[in-house]
């Protein structure tokens, strides 16, 4: 097997917590399954990471960034939306992505016709009135799934990513979230090896 696929209509959040536990990821109006993943012409092998949320405890590093950003930017948790500034956000990113590129944000993000049962949530970060990153997330009945992040350019020294991704454990935290699937590494060393 190197890529399985199943439709996502009907998902329960429990059924969609047994398959993350498996390797499943969520796609658009699908959840698959792959070994493998092609970038620049090159095939990786993929390693799925998954850890219990309560046993993380952030580094030093990452208090401080925790605390810098939330001091200077504004969270806000909710229904993920597409409008005109996440759909710039993501074309801006879209040249970085190497693997499952979608034509627009809104191929990516669970509509509500899927027929799933399990809730997709996404964290805007803001700064003042002015939208500057925003990731999205499944959230099972013990799991929580990071789907994407998209953060503007020019805020790239406040490590955005990295924010988002502490912002959505920290949320699993409150959620009382058992396991966080922040995505995949692949079996080189590579861009992915923050996770």
């Amino acid at each position: 097997m190197l890529v399985q696929t199943a439709s996502i209509h009907g998902l329960r959040r429990g059924d969609y917590d047994d398959l993350l536990a498996r390797g499943w990821f969520r796609g658009n109006g699908i959840v698959y399954r792959s070994e493998v993943v092609c970038i620049d012409s090159q095939v990786y092998g993929i390693r799925n990471i998954r850890f219990p949320v309560f046993a993380f405890s952030m580094r030093r590093s990452h208090r401080k960034l925790f605390a810098k950003n939330n001091s200077r930017f504004t969270l806000r948790i909710g229904t993920p939306r597409c409008d005109k500034r996440r759909e710039e956000l993501y074309r801006g990113l879209v040249p970085r992505f190497k693997a499952f590129v979608h034509s627009s944000l809104a191929d990516v993000l669970l509509s509500p016709q899927s027929g799933a049962e399990f809730d997709a949530m996404e964290i805007a970060v803001y700064d003042g009135e002015e939208l500057v990153a925003v990731s999205y997330v499944d959230v099972g009945e013990r799991s929580m799934a990071s789907i994407l992040c998209l953060y503007d350019q020019r805020y790239n020294r406040d490590s955005l990513g990295m924010y988002t991704m502490l912002a959505e454990i920290d949320l699993a935290k409150k959620l009382g979230i058992d396991y966080y699937y922040p995505g995949y590494v692949l079996d080189q060393p590579s861009a992915f090896d923050y996770k």
